[in-house]
């Protein structure tokens, strides 16, 4: 199996910015973003997280 580095980094890279695009919405003003909203923007930020930590932790050891 080959590992296409640049694909994964364009991927995350995606990801964190839909990630960012949503948390700017949940908390514009008048929206009304509770708790539960702004708990599941964190998840997706943690989530992000671990992804892109995975992702180097494969790279490195590829290389």
């Amino acid at each position: 199996m080959e590992f296409d580095h640049e694909k994964m980094e364009s991927q995350l890279w995606d990801w964190r910015l839909r990630i960012d695009r949503l948390a700017i919405a949940t908390h514009k003003a008048g929206c009304g973003a509770g708790f539960d909203a702004t708990m599941r923007v964190d998840e997706l930020k943690a989530l992000h997280a671990i992804a892109q930590a995975k992702h180097h932790e494969f790279w490195a050891v590829g290389t």
